[in-house]
């Protein structure tokens, strides 16, 4: 995904990983958001959320049960 950070299609790029989220996590169908390729989303501002997410130390650590939730 960080190599399409900064392209016109990063929303679909992260719309089809919320999919593919899904289709690995049968508990979490339907609930994750699938609507970053809407053309009202500023696709710059995309790319810079990824680039953060991707520059980020998310190293495994003792409290680290939700990771995400703490970053």
């Amino acid at each position: 995904m960080s190599a399409a950070a900064h392209t016109p299609e990063i929303g679909s790029v992260i719309d089809d990983a919320m999919r593919a989220i899904e289709d690995e996590n049968k508990t979490l169908k339907n609930v994750l958001p699938k609507n970053y390729a809407s053309p009202d989303l500023d696709k710059r501002v995309l790319g810079d959320v990824v680039d953060l997410f991707t520059n980020m130390d998310m190293t495994d650590t003792e409290d680290s049960k939700d990771l995400l939730g703490r970053t």
